[in-house]
């Protein structure tokens, strides 16, 4: 059985593996060699990623000590990041992290959800209830991407 509970400093590492895990491992059909390194590089900003923890609202997913996904909510709804390791894909991690969280949006007593989701990602929000808003293309250090915004209403869970 999993267990949630809120990520700390020393949590980081652990989260940048699952990070860099889930893009290389899920996301190659869906993007191109360059695009997974620019992505996967940002585990090297070492400042975002405490801010993650410090600013957010920061959930990580865990059996025993093994950390096998994240997710993180900001203050005004806005789901940040939501990733689980290759081998626990599927087995409902990701659920039971946006289920946390959704209810912390609750609590904040926030309207709607809204996420910036990757074409690797978006099947999962459409499975939440999300409805896609736009397409868009955005450029990180200089290569182009394309995500999705994606929103839904928050409800009792």
């Amino acid at each position: 059985m999993y267990s949630i509970r809120k990520a700390t400093i020393n949590d980081i590492s652990k989260m940048q593996d699952v990070f860099v895990k889930s893009i290389t491992t899920s996301c190659f059909s869906d993007y191109d060699i360059q695009q997974i390194k620019i992505w996967t590089s940002s585990v090297q900003d070492n400042t975002k990623w405490q801010q993650l923890i410090v600013k957010q609202y920061t959930l990580i997913a865990f059996k025993e000590d093994e950390v096998v996904g994240f997710g993180s909510l900001e203050h005004n709804g806005i789901i940040d990041m939501l990733y689980t390791a290759p081998h626990v894909q599927r087995n409902g991690i990701a659920k039971l992290l946006h289920r946390a969280l959704e209810s912390k949006a609750l609590e904040l007593h926030l309207l709607t959800l809204t996420a910036e989701v990757s074409l690797t990602a978006v099947p999962f929000f459409k499975k939440m209830r999300y409805n896609l808003l736009s397409e868009q293309k955005k450029e990180y250090k200089g290569v182009l991407f394309t995500n999705f915004t994606m929103q839904k209403k928050v409800t009792v869970i």
